[in-house]
C-alpha cells in the first residue's frame, strides 16, 4: 500500500494534481484523489504515515492537488492521527464549502465527477468525518448534514457504495451531538377518497434490489392523482422525496433508455453466422450473415456491444441478458472470424481487460473505466440450443458508484427452430 501510493502520489505531482489531458491515455484519470484515500484508509490502522500525509497536506494547501474531494480526504486522515496540520485542513474545508439556500456541501472535480469519491455525496460525506473530529462546533457541520438529507432517495443515496459511506459517518456525528434512536416523530397520512394510515404501523421494509421496480411497502396505487395529507407530531427529521410508478414498467422494456445527466453510449449489433462447412472455407473461417431473427437449433450468432460514455467514470458494470434458449461462450480462443483468429481474452478490445461473469441468465462485464475518448467493444458467441420464440431483452450499462445514470439498447425477438445441427 505504502509504494503504491508513492506511486499514486509521483503521478499527481507530474500532472501537478489535475486531470490529464485529452490526450493522455492513462488508467489513472486522477491520481492525486486517489492517493489520498489511499492515506484515508491507511490512517486509522496505525501505519507510519505520518510524513506522507506532511506532504499531502502542503500540496494540497498550496493548490498543487486540486480539488475539495482530495482536500476532504486528506483532512480525514490528518484527523485519524492527530496530525498537526488537521486543523489548518479543516479551516480550508470551510473556506472552500459551497453553500445555497442554507445547505452546505462539497464537490469533486467537473473532470472526474462520476468517480468513485466523486460528485457531491461521497465529498462531503469525507468533509464532515473531518470536521466532526476537528471543529465540532463548525456550523458546517449541521448544514452539510441537512444537505446529505436532501440527496437521500428511496432507501439510500446513489448507490451501495455512497450509501456505505453514509453509515460509516454516524460514529463521528455521535462524537458531536447525541442520537434518539427511538425516533419521536410520529407521521401520518391521509387519501382524499382513499384510506388513512399511520407510518409506524407500516410494516419495515425489507431488503430489495436497487433497481427492484416492486411497489414499496406504504405504496398506494392511483387511478388519477387524488391530495394526500400529511400531519406530523413529534421531533426528528423528514425527509421528503418523490417517486412514480407506471403501470407495466415492471415489464422489459423492448426499446433503448437512458437516464439523464451523464452521456452514457451502449449499441448492438447482431449476425448469424456461416461455419466453415458450410461455406467450404476453413481459412476465412465463420462469416456473419444479415440477422433476420430466426435460427435452428445448434446454428450460431455472433454479438458486439459497443460501450461509451462522454465523461470519466468509475467502475461500469455492462450486463447482457441472455434468453434460455441460447448458450454464450466467451473464451474465444481459437476462433476465426472472416479470416481473423481470435486469442484468449478477445472477448474484449480493452488494454485492461473486465472482468467477465458468465451466468445461466447473462454475461457480465465489469470495467473498471470508462472514458470519453475511448468507446470499446465486448464480443459474445451464441449458440442455438433449445426450439421455441425467445425475446433478447436490453442489455444495461451503468455505473456501480452512481446507480442512477445508465443506459440501454434495443431489444430483440428470435425465434429457434428445431432441424438445425445437433
Amino acid at each position: 500500500a505504502l509504494n503504491l501510493f508513492r506511486s499514486l502520489a509521483q503521478r499527481a505531482d507530474e500532472s501537478k494534481g489535475g486531470s490529464p489531458n485529452s490526450n493522455d491515455r492513462s488508467e489513472k484519470i486522477d491520481p492525486a484523489s486517489d492517493a489520498a484515500f489511499l492515506l484515508m484508509c491507511l490512517a486509522p490502522t496505525g501505519e507510519p504515515i505520518a510524513g506522507m500525509v506532511d506532504s499531502s497536506a502542503d500540496k494540497v494547501l498550496k493548490g498543487t492537488w486540486q480539488g475539495a474531494h482530495v482536500l476532504a480526504m486528506l483532512a480525514t486522515a490528518a484527523a485519524e492521527t492527530n496530525h498537526p496540520k488537521g486543523l489548518e485542513l479543516a479551516n480550508r474545508l470551510e473556506q472552500v464549502a459551497l453553500q445555497k439556500g442554507g445547505l452546505t456541501h462539497w464537490e469533486g472535480t467537473k473532470a472526474n465527477w462520476h468517480g468513485y469519491v466523486g460528485g457531491d455525496v461521497v465529498p462531503t460525506i469525507n468533509a464532515l468525518k473531518a470536521l466532526c473530529l476537528l471543529k465540532p462546533q463548525s456550523p458546517a457541520i449541521v448544514a452539510s448534514e441537512a444537505y446529505l438529507a436532501t440527496q437521500h432517495q428511496g432507501y439510500g443515496w446513489y448507490s451501495t457504495w455512497s450509501t456505505s459511506q453514509a453509515v460509516s459517518l454516524l460514529p463521528y456525528l455521535a462524537k458531536v451531538r447525541k442520537f434518539n434512536w427511538e425516533g419521536g416523530m410520529e407521521l401520518n397520512a391521509s387519501l382524499q377518497g382513499g384510506p388513512s394510515w399511520s407510518f409506524k404501523s407500516v410494516e419495515k421494509p425489507s431488503f430489495r434490489r436497487w433497481n427492484s421496480k416492486e411497489p414499496r411497502v406504504g405504496y398506494q396505487a392511483l387511478g388519477e392523482a387524488k391530495p394526500v395529507t400529511l400531519s406530523t407530531s413529534g421531533r426528528g427529521i423528514l425527509v421528503w422525496t418523490y417517486a412514480y410508478q407506471v403501470p407495466g414498467s415492471a415489464q422489459a422494456p423492448m426499446k433503448g433508455d437512458a437516464s439523464a445527466a451523464m452521456r452514457m453510449d451502449l449499441g448492438r449489433q447482431i449476425w448469424r453466422l456461416k461455419t466453415p462447412q458450410q461455406t467450404g472455407n476453413a481459412r476465412q473461417g465463420w462469416i456473419r450473415e444479415k440477422w433476420n431473427g430466426a435460427m435452428k437449433v445448434g446454428d450460431e450468432a455472433w454479438m458486439e456491444l459497443r460501450v461509451g460514455a462522454d465523461q470519466v467514470a468509475d467502475y461500469a458494470v455492462l450486463e447482457v441478458p441472455i434468453p434460455a434458449g441460447l448458450n454464450p461462450t466467451v473464451k474465444l480462443e481459437g476462433f476465426v472470424l472472416e479470416g481473423k483468429p481470435f486469442a484468449e481474452g478477445d472477448s474484449t478490445d480493452r488494454w485492461i481487460k473486465p472482468r467477465i461473469e458468465v451466468h445461466p441468465d447473462k454475461v457480465v462485464f465489469f470495467f473498471q473505466k470508462l472514458y470519453p475518448w475511448d468507446h470499446h467493444t465486448v464480443r459474445i458467441l451464441l449458440r442455438a440450443g433449445m426450439a421455441g420464440t425467445y425475446r433478447i431483452r436490453p442489455a444495461k450499462l451503468s455505473l456501480m458508484s452512481n446507480e442512477t445514470q445508465w443506459t440501454t439498447c434495443d431489444g430483440l425477438e428470435l425465434s429457434v427452430k428445431e432441424g438445425g445441427a445437433k
